[in-house]
Parts: C-alpha cells; structure tokens; sequence
C-alpha cells in the first residue's frame, strides 16, 4: 500500500474512531434546558476545531487532514449530510459505518417497541438524544451503562439473568495538576443513583481536553498519519469511554459503552475504505460531491456487499508448553511461559495489523491462546493471511517443534449480516454473525487435525545435531546450545538447559518486581540471537531475523509493551496479572502455611466460553437476536480485566488473609498458589 492510501486510510480511520466524542461534550453541558440544544456532531466538531485549526497547523497537508476528520465528526448523520455537502468521500464511509455499528450495540428493549419509531422524526432523519419535545422524555442524561452480563441467559433455561447494575460514567477519582488519578477496578454499582452524571461527564471532558492539548502541542508526531497515532488515540479513549452509555435513548439496550461503539465504527470504515480503493467503479472513484442521491445509494450499495473479512486465530499446545516442564525453578518458569505466551500472542497481532496499516480497532478480542480480527475482503489480505500463518508455524516450528501451533481461519460477510439481521441469508431464525463464527470454529479445528502439513518434509527430518536434551523443557537442542545453571540451591545440582527456558525463568524472577505504577515496559532491538528472547518479526523471517527482548523496568522508551502501565500516551497495553506477592519460589510461600509448610494449588477454567463466543449453543450467554460483534469484543474485555486487574485487586485486598501468587490468569484459564 502506497502513502496515499496509507494517510487516507488513517484518515478514515480517525474520523469513525472521533465521530461521536460530541455525546460526553453534550451530556457535560451546563447551559441552562430553557435554551435551544447544540446537536452532538456539533459539539463534537467545535471541540476539535478549538484545539486544532490553522492557527496551531501550519503544514496544510497535515491541516487537511485534520480538516476532513472534522468533517466526519460533525456529518456522519444522514439530515447533515443532507444540509451541508462533504468535500471528501471519507465522512460518507464514517457515516454508513456509524450506522451498521449503531445496530450491533443498540437493539429496542423487548417491552419498548411501541416508542422504537420515536428515534426517527418525520423525514426518517435520526433524533439527536437532546432534542425537543416530546421525543425528549425517552432520553435520560442520568443512564448509566449496565455490565455485558446483563442480558446473559442461563445454560438450563433461556431466562435472563437479573443483574440490576451500573457502572459509574468515569472511573475518574480525583484531579490534580499534572494527570487524573484513576480508579484501577471501577466496580459496577448495585443500583442506580437518581444523581446526575453531568459532573462525572465534566471530568471526561477535562480529561479529553488533556488529550487534545497534547496533540495540538506534539502535532508533528500526533498527527502524522500512522497507525501509532491512532492506536495512542484508541488507548486513552478506552479509559475514557469504555463506562460510557453510547446513547441516553430509554428504548434501547444498554450494554455496549461508547468506547466499543467508536472502536466497531473505525474498524468498520477502515474495512470499507480498503475494499473499495480495489474497484475502479466504487464509492471514491466515481464519487461526485454535488450528486447526493448517487452518493447515498453508491455507499448503500456497499452494504449487501461481502465487504468484510471474519478472521479467527488459535494458538494450540499451550498447555503443553506451560506445563511439560521440570520441578526446577517452578513456579518462576511457569510465570514466565505464560507471560511469553501472552508477549507473543499481542506481538502477533501488533506486527500483522501494522503490515496491513490498521490499527487496534480492527482488533475484535483477544485472550485465551486467540484473537479475531475484522479485516477488508480483498485478495490481497487474504493471500497476507495466509502467508501470515505459514510464516508464523515455520518460526514456532523452529523454536518449539510440533509444540505450538496457530491455526487462522476466514469468512466473508456484508454489512447486513454484520448487523446481525436474523435470517438475512439463510431464511432462517438463525443469527447470520453467529453461522460465521461457528464456520470459523469448525474451520480451526480441522486445521488443528493437520498441524504443519504443508511442511511435512522439515518435521519428519531428523536432526543428528541435536542431541542432547534441555533439563527444563525436555526438548532436543544442539549441544553448544544449551547452558549450564544453578537451579537449586539446595541441591546444588547443575542443570543443563537451553537459552529460551534460562530467560523466560528470568522474566519469571523480574515480574513480581513491577509496581502498578511504574508498570513494564519491555524495550526491544532487531537481533538474530538466540540466546534472546525471541519473537518473530514477520518482515524479517526469511533473513531469520527476529525481535529479541531485554527486560527491562523503567519508563521512557517508545520502542516498548507497556504492562499495567496507565500513561495515555504510551500504547499497546499489555494486560496480564501483577498479583505475584514478594515470594519467588514455592519453598518461601510455603513457610507461610498453618501447620505442615505445604503449598496448596488452585487451577481453573471456565465452561462453555468458547460454546458463547462461536454461537454453538443457544441456551446460553447472549440471545440470538443480540449477538453482535461489540457485545463479543465487551465481553472479551470484560474477561480478560476480570483474570487481569479485579483479580488482582481481589487478591491485594485479602493480602492480611493470604498468600497468593498468581502463576498465570487469562480469558480461559488461571492458576493460583
């Protein structure tokens, strides 16, 4: 992809990720009711023209770009594009995507559809939520978001759960001259406050201001059009965001935040942008400024159209590589695996968005050893698909033999069956996005009966090279390619073993040293050795060329994961438990049992999570008519925080009552000693 499709992407991209940042500005305002209402997209667009203009843009390049990201803020409704014509193609793709997105979170209340058609006025135009009577008494300023799990059903019947919770707009505590202090665990509470939210709504706003200070003042960085800069966006939006109710509208559910919405609508339109740029008679190619009524049927059309990729992926043999190791510095070796796994698996994901140059937006969920994406269906990301996956196995097979394994599997969709229209393709009650997910599940599980076989010469070769055996991992190395180390003191026995296991053992000894403050921040250089952490880098892989690792805390450095470190300005986050105590070793922790020094190990997984995500069971978890790829993302949040920070959070606060040392937690599975 050339320069210009790269800033024009960013382009589109931007303007969905911005489009609806007007709401938190309106609900915010303190104007008296008496006076006439400013829509969102206006106040949204007068929000960014105040901190960027030509005023602080000297560069007209960058100043255009700025210009038609504005755009998209303030027309991505239908009437307003209908008053003030757009002089760019890209705030129609805003516009279309906000609207498929807008029916994956916000479905009409079961008991409210005789008020559905209140949403719209006479012209079939949408109704801004501060409009006036008498649409005006369905909005609520004080709504607050309910959890994901508020309208799960349970596995043995189809009733609901009743979850009679909210949470707070803002997890926002405090304010102080230089950063907010952030509530790390915002709780969701057991009922909901008659209170208004507006000053929690002014927080977010002079939160948001500090965000746009930063890059009215860093915009030669900021608003070069890369995926970093949307990414450090997408990041602080999330903490802004994410407890936010997409709209106030009483008729409709409340479970999808603000933060999924805007990060479903810029996936959307990046998917869209690059399907059309492919075909010479599409939206941009044959786009006319002064003919609207082609313009609103041309980006219609887009909609029956297999625009978008569902792309699936699945790390197997993870169990195995987690626990076929020795008893020799245990518990830090597991840590360490596990966390490798978690690095590796955010590094995939990293390294082939930034290829196609999307962003995390384009991110759907990730957790439990997967991640699924949302991509544009054209032949040339399906052919960087597939080159994606045997690349990765060739690497994983070199490092690890036949132990790992990433399994990637696609389905085309349109926009229709995006939005999740029941039986828009097959005729059936069936939800059309959960028959795609099931067809993913059902294609990586063959793929999972077929591991490496298009390379099946390189795994039935013998290496007479390798033989000797690491003490740690049992697998079969070179001889120059293993070390020898003390692993117990006690024993004073020394263990050969190879490089890998030496440094995943030393993350697992510097992990427990990372404070939430300061977070982690691991700082990364172009290296071909192995006595390295290793990750592949998938531009390098036929020059054998991999990323290697030194761990290192401190802060500063932009070439760097940031684990639990909350800096809006420091993407990607690394989420992965920090709840590992003091003790580095089982022999300590055991010194604090009662009576015989035993230690005692809790391992659990959750049932039917992957039976939730692939839609393959109809009695559990959401209904079929509100599955949507937001509620799916939410959920994966929702999970992989639980596993991360409210464990944690749960631990730390029975410190005085035990001692716990979390080996590894994740979206399926945790440990606990």
């Amino acid at each position: 992809m050339n320069q210009e499709f790269k800033n024009e992407l960013a382009v589109v991209a931007l303007g969905c990720l911005m489009h609806d940042i007007g709401k938190v500005i309106q609900r915010a305002d303190t104007r008296p009711d008496e006076k006439p209402k400013t829509n969102h997209s206006s106040f949204g667009y007068n929000f960014l023209k105040k901190f960027l203009n030509d005023e602080t843009i000297h560069n007209k390049e960058l100043l255009n770009f700025w210009n038609i990201v504005s755009q998209s803020i303030k027309l991505h409704m239908k009437n307003h594009l209908k008053i003030e014509k757009p002089t760019s193609p890209f705030p129609w793709f805003c516009y279309e995507a906000d609207n498929i997105a807008s029916s994956q979170d916000r479905k009409i209340n079961e008991q409210q559809h005789e008020i559905s058609e209140m949403l719209s006025d006479s012209e079939g135009y949408r109704i801004d939520e501060c409009d006036v009577d008498p649409v005006k008494a369905k909005w609520d300023p004080r709504r607050k978001l309910n959890p994901i799990f508020s309208n799960f059903q349970g596995l043995n019947n189809s009733k609901k759960f009743e979850f009679p919770l909210w949470y707070r707009c803002t997890k926002i505590n405090e304010f102080n001259k230089d950063v907010f202090i952030y509530n790390s665990y915002p709780y969701p509470e057991e009922h909901q406050s008659s209170s208004s939210t507006q000053n929690q709504y002014q927080n977010i706003v002079l939160e948001l201001e500090k965000l746009f200070e930063y890059i009215q003042n860093n915009y030669r960085e900021l608003s070069s059009i890369n995926t970093t800069s949307i990414n450090i966006i997408l990041s602080y939006f999330e903490d802004l965001f994410s407890m936010v109710p997409p709209d106030t509208f009483t008729g409709n559910t409340n479970d999808v935040s603000l933060y999924d919405h805007l990060k479903l609508t810029a996936a959307i339109g990046s998917c869209m942008y690059l399907y059309d740029i492919k075909n010479a008679d599409g939206f941009i190619n044959t786009f006319d400024v002064n003919n609207q009524d082609q313009c609103f049927g041309k980006i219609n059309k887009l909609r029956s159209q297999n625009v978008f990729l569902l792309v699936k992926a699945d790390i197997s043999g993870i169990q195995d590589f987690i626990y076929n190791i020795s008893s020799k510095a245990a518990l830090k070796g597991l840590r360490g695996r596990s966390f490798y796994l978690e690095l590796l698996q955010t590094h995939l994901i990293d390294q082939f968005l930034e290829n196609l140059s999307l962003t995390k937006a384009n991110l759907l969920y990730q957790g439990g050893g997967g991640f699924a994406l949302l991509l544009p269906n054209t032949q040339e990301i399906i052919e960087q698909i597939n080159e994606f996956r045997d690349k990765i196995n060739k690497w994983l097979f070199s490092k690890f033999d036949i132990r790992l394994h990433l399994a990637v599997a696609y389905e085309e969709i349109n926009g229709n069956e995006l939005k999740g229209t029941i039986g828009y393709k097959n005729k059936t009650n069936q939800n059309p996005l959960s028959q795609a997910w099931k067809q993913l599940h059902n294609n990586i599980a063959e793929q999972k009966q077929h591991k490496f076989g298009f390379m099946l010469e390189d795994v039935f070769k013998i290496n007479q090279a390798h033989n000797n055996e690491c003490h740690i991992c049992h697998q079969q190395f070179n001889t120059d390619d293993l070390i020898n180390e003390l692993l117990d003191d006690l024993s004073g026995k020394i263990s050969s073993i190879c490089h890998l296991c030496k440094k995943l053992i030393d993350i697992g000894k510097k992990l427990p040293d990372c404070s939430y403050e300061v977070g982690l921040e691991l700082h990364f250089n172009k290296t071909s050795d192995k006595k390295n952490i290793v990750l592949p880098d998938i531009n390098g892989l036929n020059q054998n060329n991999y990323f290697g690792y030194d761990i290192e805390i401190k802060k500063g450095n932009e070439n760097s994961y940031v684990l639990h470190n909350y800096h809006p300005y420091k993407p990607p986050k690394l989420f992965w438990s920090l709840s590992t105590q003091l003790d580095n070793n089982f022999g300590d922790l055991a010194k604090h049992a009662t009576g015989v020094q035993r230690i005692g190990v809790f391992r659990a997984d959750v049932d039917n999570l992957g039976k939730i995500f692939s839609g393959q069971s109809p009695n559990i978890g959401l209904p079929n008519e509100l599955r949507s790829i937001s509620r799916d993302s939410t959920l994966s949040r929702s999970l992989a925080k639980y596993f991360t920070q409210y464990l944690d959070d749960f631990i730390l606060q029975n410190d005085d009552k035990y001692k716990i040392i979390t080996v590894y937690a994740g979206v399926l599975i945790e440990c606990l000693v």
